[in-house]
C-alpha cells in the first residue's frame, strides 16, 4: 500500500491522470482514503481495456510478479497492452523469486522483450532477472532508486 501511495503522490503532484486496477480487495475505505486514490478497480479485461484507450503508458507495479506458482507478471494484460493497442509498458518496483520452473523463466524473458523498463524492488531480483534473461535486457532493467 506504500508503494501505490507514493506512486499516486508522484502522480497527483504532476498532475497526471491515473488509473488504478488491482488483483486486491480494496473495499475498506480506510485503505483507500490512506493510499489516496480516488477510484480503484478489480482488474478484469472489461476494466482494463475499458481504462487503456486513453493511457499512454501501462505500469504493472508492486509485489513479487514472477514466481512458479501463478506468477507471471500480467503477462496476459501485458500481450494485451503491447500487441492491441500499442502500448509503453513498465514494471514498476516488482520482486522477482528464484525460479525453476521453465514456463515463468520463458514469461520473464518475454516480458523483459515486450516492456519498455522495468524497475526491480531488491539487488536480488535485479540479479535473478539478469540471470534468467542472460543479460540481454540490461539496458532497460534496474534496480528501484533506493
Amino acid at each position: 500500500n506504500l508503494m501505490l501511495k507514493s506512486l499516486i503522490e508522484l502522480y497527483k503532484k504532476n498532475n497526471y491522470d491515473y488509473s488504478i486496477l488491482t488483483f486486491s480487495n480494496f473495499k475498506d475505505s480506510e485503505i483507500i482514503k490512506f493510499i489516496g486514490a480516488d477510484k480503484i478497480d478489480k482488474i478484469n479485461f472489461h476494466n482494463f481495456s475499458r481504462e487503456i484507450k486513453s493511457c499512454s503508458d501501462v505500469i504493472w507495479g508492486g509485489g513479487t510478479c514472477f514466481f512458479d506458482k501463478k506468477g507471471l507478471g500480467g503477462i496476459k494484460y501485458i500481450l494485451f497492452s503491447k500487441f492491441l493497442f500499442n502500448k509503453k509498458v513498465k514494471y514498476f518496483s516488482i520482486g522477482v523469486d528464484e525460479l525453476k520452473s521453465l514456463k515463468t523463466k520463458i514469461v520473464l524473458f518475454l516480458a523483459c522483450f515486450l516492456s519498455n523498463s522495468i524497475f526491480l524492488r531488491d539487488i536480488k531480483s535485479l540479479n535473478r532477472t539478469n540471470k534468467y534473461t542472460y543479460f540481454l535486457f540490461k539496458n532497460k532493467v534496474f534496480q528501484n532508486i533506493e
